[in-house]
């Protein structure tokens, strides 16, 4: 999680209302997801959605974290989600399809860029997966704060886990999101 390390505060700072300063700095400018809905289902939406993400076509019934993980599932995922993010570059929903089908596949560093850029315009369910691959817990709580700010179900659902369990025990995190 090198990339996210560094760029975690400015997700941040963005996304609780100080895009300014992520501007300022350069790195993060809150992109905006118009794009969002201008793009048609596509397979990767088929082959990679997740079930509870709020950014994916509601004709699109998402595929279980469980199921993608089956080796042949992931790696068609892997290809017609390229496909996708190489078509529209500017769809977050595709970046995040294609994040969530390499992290599935164990593939976390080639992951990370594409759950970035999904989360650079603010798409929910990327932060939870950023969550997810941080090694650390402070950083994680923060990706899944927001994360379930934005609506993603998974993400409420961990953090009302974790704030539920004593502090010697361990919540586990909501894998694959």
């Amino acid at each position: 999680m090198k990339q996210a390390k560094t760029v975690s505060t400015k997700l941040k700072y963005c996304f609780y209302g100080l895009s300014v300063l992520g501007v300022l700095v350069g790195v993060i400018s809150c992109k905006n997801n118009s794009q969002l809905a201008s793009v048609p289902v596509h397979a990767c939406d088929h082959l990679a959605a997740d079930p509870e993400d709020p950014g994916r076509f509601t004709t699109v019934s998402g595929v279980p974290s469980e199921a993608l993980a089956v080796e042949a599932n992931v790696l068609a995922a892997i290809s017609v989600c390229t496909e996708a993010n190489e078509k529209y570059p500017d769809n977050p929903r595709f970046a995040y399809q294609l994040g969530r089908a390499l992290a599935a596949a164990g593939m976390a560093e080639d992951a990370e860029p594409f759950l970035i850029t999904a989360a650079e315009t603010g798409y929910a369910a990327a932060f939870a997966i950023l969550g997810d691959l941080s090694d650390d817990s402070e950083e994680s709580n923060e990706f899944y704060e927001i994360a379930a700010a934005r609506g993603y179900g998974p993400a409420k659902r961990y953090l009302e886990q974790v704030t539920k369990t004593p502090a010697t025990n361990v919540a586990i995190k909501p894998r694959g999101s």
